[in-house]
């Protein structure tokens, strides 16, 4: 849609592009979620799947925010195996 700020950059990035996304677990769970972050992984982004463990809402499930040390390790392994570009 690129209705906002966000989403128009992420529709002109020409740089690798890494998700960590978080929420409840019944948010999680959803199959409309399941098929959009699928499509999202299929269409090139890394996706750094969420833990499990006390949410924001009170309640333990999957869907917590990865660790910040485990998202540091994908950026760091996705930007060193990301191209070169030069100058233009």
């Amino acid at each position: 849609i690129a209705d906002d700020l966000l989403s128009t950059l992420l529709l002109c990035a020409e740089c690798p592009v890494i998700h960590a996304p978080a929420m409840n677990t019944a948010m999680w769970e959803k199959p409309a979620v399941q098929r959009n972050v699928a499509r999202v992984a299929d269409d090139g982004a890394t996706i750094v799947p969420p833990g499990t463990g006390w949410l924001s809402c009170r309640r333990q499930g999957a869907g917590r925010m990865a660790e910040p040390e485990e998202i540091a390790a994908v950026v760091a392994r996705v930007l060193a195996n990301a191209p070169r570009r030069g100058p233009t």
